[in-house]
């Protein structure tokens, strides 16, 4: 079973449509569990509106996205989780895919898909494939996929071994969490389009937010051992976007700065050079 896990927070007039965009899916069994992170709107009215048994509903205290992520998790009884916002869709078909996928690639406990972001359109005529890499995070750094809460299948066991949202965080808390997961040493990825992203390009990350909350603030305690080369270096480039985020804040900058000094060799610096021009010249 699939268990599709919506955090709600005041999104009452787009709830119905996300919702909607789930209960459309064909042939595949799942629940959807919306977990309503102390909304002061008419949210739980909009989601009692829609008469279904396979909607799940629960209230909790407003404490973040992550702990309402969490929450469902909790909640949910599928073996199979799948994350979206509550102002995004799933696209038709997003469920036969991720079962395609399952069936194809059996030992994989990890799927990324392709999304699009609002305002633009599917392709209309693109070449479809699906794959599996045993490097995730070189496979990340190249951009060939990229997870996030919309796009990506996580099974139930990897959350048991890897630790499941990280509270303390509120931007990128999904890429902290998708690099945990892609521990799991193998990924099964697509570049159909399973999700609509409908927050726009600039997303949550460009709002203003304390330190505190951003998961490249904890990365010296995530700098271990067990920590891979490749992964070592996405972390590198988080950090980097945060300094040109921070750029007009001294002291997170200097934070930021100080934190590339002395966590990372000076090869993640090369690395970060080469990849800027691969994307500056769309080699990736």
């Amino acid at each position: 079973m699939f268990s599709i896990i919506i955090p709600l927070y005041n999104k009452s007039t787009t709830i119905q449509k996300s919702i909607s965009s789930v209960l459309l899916q064909k042939n595949a069994d799942f629940e959807v569990v919306v977990i309503d992170d102390g909304s002061t709107d008419d949210s739980r009215e909009k989601v009692h509106q829609m008469k279904d048994d396979r909607i799940k509903y629960f209230y909790k205290q407003n404490g973040g996205v992550s702990s309402a992520r969490n929450e469902g998790i909790k909640k949910s009884i599928g073996d199979w989780l799948l994350f979206l916002d509550a102002d995004d869709e799933l696209l038709p078909g997003a469920l036969e895919v991720w079962n395609h996928l399952k069936e194809k690639y059996t030992q994989c406990k990890f799927f990324v898909g392709n999304f699009e972001w609002a305002q633009e359109s599917v392709p209309s005529k693109m070449k479809l494939y699906d794959k599996q890499t045993h490097c995730p995070f070189l496979g990340m750094w190249l951009r060939k996929f990229y997870p996030s809460p919309r796009n990506m299948l996580i099974h139930r066991s990897l959350i048991t071994q890897y630790g499941d949202f990280d509270e303390r965080m509120s931007f990128f808390e999904d890429w902290d969490f998708s690099l945990r997961m892609a521990r799991c040493g193998v990924i099964g990825y697509t570049n159909a389009y399973i999700a609509r992203y409908n927050q726009g390009r600039e997303g949550l990350s460009q709002t203003a937010h304390a330190m505190e909350k951003e998961m490249a603030y904890y990365i010296p305690e995530m700098m271990d051992n067990k920590i891979s080369f490749w992964n070592k270096a996405l972390l590198y480039e988080n950090i980097e976007f945060e300094i040109g985020w921070w750029k007009h804040d001294q002291k997170a900058s200097v934070y930021y700065k100080e934190m590339l000094n002395s966590c990372f060799p000076p090869i993640y610096q090369v690395l970060h050079w080469f990849r800027q021009k691969f994307i500056q010249y769309h080699f990736i």
